[in-house]
């Protein structure tokens, strides 16, 4: 196993990634831009419960843009396969709160995805075909999706060089369905060491893996359990190493760089009809691996019990001087103050109009009003000193009532 990445490499990781994932959104959207890849820019930001509204807006305009397209153009729209693959994911993520689809459009979409995916060997329209096809719960077409999905895994072991990553996106995807495809891939995986050679070669299929592996750990299957974990921690190490050594934090908007074995994650592209050979991330790879990371815990390595939780929030009420009670206890505050509030006007003529009976009153039931104030003294010195009652408030309740009851009866 490698070496953990030390802290001080990976400090600033998740928002040197952030970054690059958002970076140039305003001039690109104002472009003819690809749904490809604002779709994955999309669901990395919805996996991580971020959110950019002009992204969501876009998509949802596109998307729906599709109702009033023609079969045939629908078809030939559907036909490369990355457009094909951000509109899928745009409708998994989307539909139906936010698209303006109809039924009819919908299946039409799904088969003609289902059709592009059986004649394709392309892992990702197949994977997120499947994705899409899982969630609408498209029975007969999900059993058309599942068969090529076998036969791209059979291709895959036979011929791990020509298909692995392919195989490794299908399982990636069914790996966010929660289908047991990816477990019984990784299954193969564990016991085939040849294939786990292809894994370490490319940060794309590195980034896959990671993800596969980090979902297979919290799976039902003890005696794969540690396997899972240790290629969890062998991946992450990895693929940030590769991140800190070809792509270091200081160089964002820095100068080209020349990396030898990054050709899945930088493309060279060109602006203002002059080509610059310029190292630019893959969006839709950052994306990936920003999913993958988070799955994994790396940069987001810090889980609360809720027992921590509960802390952290009681910590910030103090800052702001805010104090806490639970909800029963809450309750019996507002119980004993709304009796009180009631009882006032009565004990206030009592006072004024026969003063002999009201003192006669309250010495007969001295007793209970000191228990009664005892309490709420209590009370308040727990919530003002401990910022939450702390006292078993029923508790002290039973007892008052248990004592009243024995002196009631004449008991010692």
């Amino acid at each position: 196993m490698p070496k953990p990445i030390q802290s001080s490499n990976t400090s600033g990781l998740e928002t040197h990634l952030m970054s690059l994932l958002l970076d140039r959104i305003n001039r690109e959207l104002d472009e003819t831009r690809s749904i490809h890849d604002i779709i994955w820019r999309i669901f990395a930001l919805e996996y991580i419960g971020r959110h950019y509204e002009r992204l969501y807006k876009e998509t949802c305009q596109i998307v729906s843009s599709l109702e009033q397209v023609s079969s045939e153009k629908l078809e030939d729209l559907l036909f490369d396969y990355r457009r094909a693959v951000g509109i899928a994911l745009s409708i998994y993520l989307f539909w139906p709160k936010s698209l303006d689809l109809s039924k009819e459009r919908l299946d039409k979409i799904c088969s003609i995805l289902t059709a592009s995916s059986e004649g394709s060997e392309a892992g990702e329209l197949i994977g997120a075909t499947f994705l899409l096809l899982n969630r609408l719960k498209y029975k007969v077409l999900i059993n058309q999706i599942k068969k090529v999905m076998d036969s791209i895994r059979e291709m895959a072991l036979k011929e791990p060089e020509y298909y692995f990553i392919e195989l490794l996106y299908i399982s990636f995807f069914s790996a966010m369905a929660n289908d047991t495809f990816y477990i019984d891939t990784l299954e193969k995986i564990k016991r085939n060491e040849r294939l786990q050679e292809y894994i370490f070669d490319d940060p794309e299929k590195l980034t896959l893996f990671l993800y596969i592996v980090s979902k297979a750990v919290d799976h039902q299957n003890k005696s794969s359990i540690e396997w899972y974990k240790d290629k969890r921690e062998e991946a992450a190490n990895s693929l940030i190493s590769f991140l800190v050594e070809n792509y270091p934090l200081s160089c964002l908007n820095s100068s080209p760089r020349n990396f030898e074995h990054s050709n899945r994650l930088y493309y060279f592209f060109e602006y203002n009809e002059t080509a610059y050979y310029l190292t630019s991330p893959r969006i839709d790879l950052i994306a990936k691996v920003i999913i993958a990371l988070y799955e994994a815990g790396y940069i987001k390595p810090f889980m609360l019990s809720k027992k921590e939780v509960d802390a952290y929030r009681q910590i910030r009420a103090e800052l702001k001087r805010y104090r806490r009670v639970r909800k029963h206890e809450l309750i019996f505050i507002l119980g004993a103050f709304t009796l009180y509030m009631f009882l006032l006007p009565a004990t206030f003529i009592s006072l004024l109009t026969n003063p002999t009976y009201f003192v006669q009153i309250v010495s007969d039931h001295l007793h209970v009003h000191l228990v009664l104030l005892g309490i709420i003294l209590l009370i308040v010195e727990s919530i003002w000193f401990n910022g939450q009652i702390r006292l078993n408030v029923w508790n002290i309740i039973k007892g008052v009532l248990s004592s009243a009851k024995k002196l009631y009866k004449g008991e010692p």
